[in-house]
C-alpha cells in the first residue's frame, strides 16, 4: 500500500504547489506498464490512468464503458453502456464491484483499446483519498484481469 500512498502524494503535492497544470507518471505494476496523466485546475482533478497489459499475444476488444446517466435517472438506479464490441474483459468491468465502484466517480469511463485498458475520471482538487482509492483499484483490477487472460 505504501507505493500507492506516495504516488497519490506525489501527485497531490504537485497539485498543492501549483494552482494549474498537468503532470505524467510512468509506474510499473504486476508487469502492467501504468501510465499516470493527472491535469489539474483550482477545483477539478482529470486523471487518465493508462495500464498496457503485459502479454504480447492479447490484445483488447476495442469498446468503451460508462454510466447511462438518462437511464439511470429514470429508473433511479445505477445503469452502465457498453459502445462497441463486448468480451470477457468488458463483462468482468461490468460485473466487478471494484470496477463499479470506480464508475461511480464524475465523468468516469473504461476504455478497451487494443493493448490498453484506459480509466478516465474527475476528481475534487481536495479530495487525496479518492486519488489515492483510485489508484490501488485500478492495481486491484490489474491482478483481477491478469487471472482471466
Amino acid at each position: 500500500m505504501i507505493k500507492q500512498e506516495t504516488l497519490a502524494d506525489l501527485i497531490s503535492n504537485e497539485i498543492i504547489s501549483q494552482p494549474k497544470g498537468e503532470k505524467v507518471i510512468l509506474s510499473k505494476y504486476n508487469d502492467w506498464k501504468i501510465e499516470y496523466f493527472v491535469k489539474w485546475n483550482s477545483r477539478k482533478v482529470n486523471l487518465i490512468i493508462s495500464a498496457q497489459v503485459p502479454k504480447f499475444h492479447i490484445t483488447f476488444d476495442n469498446c468503451v464503458i460508462k454510466k447511462a446517466k438518462l437511464i439511470s435517472i429514470i429508473s433511479r438506479y445505477e445503469n452502465y453502456k457498453i459502445l462497441g464490441k463486448s468480451s470477457s474483459i468488458s463483462e468482468l468491468l461490468l460485473a466487478d464491484p471494484t470496477s463499479r465502484s470506480l464508475l461511480k466517480g464524475e465523468n468516469a469511463e473504461f476504455e478497451l483499446k487494443d493493448k490498453n485498458l484506459i480509466y478516465k475520471v474527475r476528481l475534487k482538487t481536495s479530495d487525496k483519498t479518492s486519488l489515492s482509492n483510485v489508484i490501488i483499484l485500478i492495481e486491484k483490477l490489474t491482478e483481477k484481469i491478469d487471472l482471466i487472460i
